[in-house]
Parts: structure tokens; sequence; C-alpha cells
């Protein structure tokens, strides 16, 4: 009587196809309409896949307020002031494209989630189209006239194929101004 004993195969696994998609963003913890303003409230924003926390050195932005810190947990970035978020009506955190998983694939879209603290926030907006950028990351910021003097109110980045678009604007004159790489 022979007895056969043996393993499988060894060799390398298969795999599936190559990752060629950065993170995309799948929920947030807070919905647009909560009201964050004076809270210490963590906001968490769940991916798709592993953020390399390196790619997030210098990548989120919360407009006009600056006393926050962040974490990075896997598949999760979680934004928390130091004391509180300011009392503004609208608190935009702005998430850029540069953040990239841990094969350097970066996001296809910016993230700008807005928090409205009023419900008398105008709905207006601003959309456009930044051509010929050859694939280079650009931001794009937004100035209001005001009183014969330009304010930064708000920034962007155009998405993969160049399209952007602010929300929640005022009546006003404003002007747009696209640099290469940051404001």
């Amino acid at each position: 009587i022979f007895i056969f004993v043996g393993c499988a195969a060894q060799m390398a696994p298969k795999g599936g196809p190559v990752d060629t998609n950065g993170p995309n963003l799948i929920k947030v913890s807070h919905m647009p309409t909560s009201n964050i303003a004076g809270t210490t409230d963590k906001i968490i924003f769940y991916f798709d896949e592993d953020i390399d926390p390196i790619s997030v050195v210098n990548a989120i932005d919360v407009l006009n307020f600056d006393e926050f810190n962040y974490q990075i947990r896997g598949d999760k970035i979680i934004i928390k002031p130091f004391h509180q978020w300011p009392t503004q009506d609208i608190i935009k955190v702005s998430i850029s494209r540069k953040i990239s998983d841990f094969h350097n694939n970066n996001m296809d879209s910016h993230i700008q989630y807005p928090f409205l603290n009023s419900l008398n926030i105008s709905n207006k907006q601003i959309t456009g189209n930044l051509i010929n950028t050859h694939d280079d990351l650009f931001q794009i910021g937004l100035y209001q006239l005001d009183d014969n003097d330009y304010r930064l109110i708000d920034k962007i980045e155009p998405n993969i194929n160049g399209l952007f678009q602010f929300k929640y604007l005022d009546d006003g004159k404003y002007i747009a101004v696209a640099v290469e790489d940051k404001i």
C-alpha cells in the first residue's frame, strides 16, 4: 500500500487587476445640515480604501479656521477641533485631490463638505471648467468684490476633468483665479 502525501502547489497568488483608482469618499459621519458650530464633534470621512497618511499632510483645510487636527485610521480621516468649531453660518471642510492610497493613486475629485449652521443660506453657485491643464493640479480661489477690495471667500480644486463648482454664494461680483498647486 502506497500513501501519497502532498500539498498544494506553491506559487505566487494570481491576484486581481492592478489598482489604478484613488480613494473615493463613501460616507461622512455628519449630514451637511448638521449644526456643528460651537461643538467639539469629530467629523469622520469614510473612504473605499486605506489612505496613505503621508499624502494627507497639508491636504485638509477648513476655510477661515486653523484650530483643528486630524488622524488617519485605515480608510478614515477623523477631523476634530482643538477646542470647538467656529460659530460661522457655513463651515467648509476641504480635502485635496492630493490624498492617495498606498499605490500612489490620487483622488479624482476634490472634496468640499459644507456644514450649514443656518437655514437662511443662499444656494447660488458658480461653475466652470479649466482646460488644457494636462493633469496638473490647480487650486481655484474665489474672490468677492467688497468695497473696492477683493476678499478671498473660498478655494477649491477642479476634478480630474477640470470641472469645478462654488456653492452657497450670496449676490455680488466675483472673480475666480486658478493657480497651479496652491493659493
